[in-house]
Formats: structure tokens, C-alpha cells, sequence
């Protein structure tokens, strides 16, 4: 199974963003919580809107696969994209959820060749993101595009929220087929690599390797798991797709643990032409 190589696993170099591990973990601790406050309000009903093709959109990029099979969705339907947008907590240079380093999500923008705005969440970030809703407005924007799968948690504080400040929100894979969703992600050959993992449900081994059709069989063959890791079972961080211009290189990262989730941190990583 293709896998980062092994020889970047662990080292120390001085060059690498984070020179003590432990204050990375903190880090990491600390982003959880932040996001969960991002969580809440009521199960919302589905939204039936109807959007036009040339609809302005900005899209939610968390930099995993469902951010990617979002951004396939607004293409394939026609919809301006104007921009990315990322939440950060920009003293430790870091993205909210998944935590990774928000260097990682430029160079993906970079390699989508779509703008990036990266918003700092680190205090009052139910404000701050509601603020940036109601921002929209004054860029005559009236839609985002969010990528979650579970119709709970996130999403009702989002819709909420949206509601609040006159914005549509385009969702097209709130609900769906968990199975047939990772299967696009095998299908596309969208490089997604593993870089979470909850030991409750998965083994660290699986830390640094591809989503695939060997890892959607284990899905199957152990049965207790949400095929695309909507219980928090792992998360992915997109290296190379379709869409690509370019394809990241992963050059350094550390192998971290915080509670029962291991992290795959990459803190050195560069763009590369594809073969």
C-alpha cells in the first residue's frame, strides 16, 4: 500500500517548525477544544435551495478529502468559486480542524490555483465566524459551501449561523452514502493521506497510508466504523488530485500522540511538479 516513506518519521531537525513535540501536542489539545465550539445548535432539516449555475460560492477547506469531493461538486455544477476559506489560530500556525500546519493549506491553494483567506479563530471563534459570514454580504456573495458528511454537530451551528446573516449554504454531502463517498475519493485518485487516527476504532498503522480500496476492505471486514471517519475514527489531508496543478511533497512530519488519536504533524512539505 503507498505509503509517506518512512525515513521522514520522526526526526529532529532544527529546520522543522516545531523543535519539542510536546508543546505540538498541547497545540493539538488546545485546536480540539476551539472546534468543538464550532458545534451545536439544533439537528437542521435539509435545506432544498436551488443554485444556479455561476452561483458565487466560497468554499470550506479543511484540506481532507471531503473538502476536495466538495470542491468537485461546485466545478462539476458550474459555480464561481471566488475563494477557500480556512480557519486558523494564527499564534501557533496552525488550522483549527484537522490540525495542521496552515503553511500545508496555502501550498494546496496554491496548487488548486484558487485564493485562500485564512481566518484567526484562536479567541471568540462562534464570533469571529459568524462576523465572516456577515462579511460575505458586502462581497456580494450570498453562498458557502461546507464539506461535512454527519447532519449533526457542526452542521446546525453552521446553518444557524448562515440563517442568521442572510447566506445560503451548499452542502452536497450532508447525509450521503458514507460508502459511495470514499469510494469517489478511490475512483478520482485523489491522494488522501491517513493522518489521524482514533486507536478506539483503528490501528496507528494506518497513520501515513492512502485511502484505497485495501483500506475501505478493513473498513468493511471490521464493521464498526463510519466509512469516512464522521465519529472522528481518522482524517485525511489531500497531497495530489485531479485538480492539482501540483503535488505536494511531504518532507518532514512527526508521529504525535494526544489522548487515544495519533497525528501524522507534517511540518516540512513543498510542491512539486506531477510525473
Amino acid at each position: 500500500m503507498e505509503k509517506i516513506s518512512e525515513k521522514h518519521q520522526g526526526r529532529r531537525q532544527k529546520e522543522g517548525i516545531f523543535r519539542k513535540p510536546k508543546k505540538l501536542i498541547n497545540h493539538i489539545a488546545q485546536l480540539r477544544k476551539t472546534s468543538s465550539l464550532l458545534s451545536g445548535g439544533v439537528v437542521c432539516k435539509e435545506t432544498k435551495t436551488k443554485f444556479r449555475k455561476g452561483t458565487k460560492i466560497v468554499l470550506a477547506w479543511s484540506g481532507g478529502k471531503d473538502s476536495y469531493l466538495l470542491l468537485h461538486e461546485t466545478t462539476k455544477r458550474g459555480f464561481a468559486v471566488k475563494y477557500l476559506f480556512n480557519l486558523i489560530d494564527r499564534e501557533k500556525e496552525m488550522s483549527i480542524s484537522p490540525p495542521f500546519n496552515q503553511k500545508l493549506i496555502i501550498l494546496q491553494a496554491r496548487a488548486l490555483g484558487i485564493p485562500l483567506k485564512q481566518i484567526n479563530v484562536s479567541t471568540n471563534p462562534r464570533l469571529k465566524f459568524r462576523n465572516f459570514l456577515k462579511s460575505l454580504k458586502k462581497q456580494d456573495i450570498n453562498t458557502i459551501g461546507m464539506s461535512y458528511i454527519d447532519a449533526r454537530g457542526q452542521r446546525g451551528f453552521v446553518v444557524e449561523s448562515a440563517k442568521q446573516a442572510g447566506i445560503s449554504v451548499f452542502e452536497p454531502l450532508c447525509s450521503r452514502n458514507r460508502k459511495k463517498l470514499i469510494g469517489r475519493v478511490i475512483h478520482q485518485k485523489i491522494k488522501a493521506v491517513i493522518v489521524g487516527v482514533n486507536t478506539q476504532q483503528l490501528k496507528k498503522d494506518w497513520l501515513g497510508k492512502m485511502i484505497s480500496k485495501m483500506f475501505l476492505h478493513h473498513l468493511e471486514k471490521i464493521g464498526r466504523v463510519d466509512y469516512c471517519g464522521e465519529r472522528g475514527e481518522f482524517q485525511t489531508c489531500v497531497l495530489d488530485a485531479p485538480l492539482f496543478s501540483k503535488r505536494l511533497l511531504v518532507q518532514q512530519y512527526y508521529v504525535l500522540k494526544a489522548s487515544t488519536y495519533y497525528y501524522l504533524y507534517i511540518t516540512k512539505v513543498r510542491l512539486v511538479d506531477k510525473p
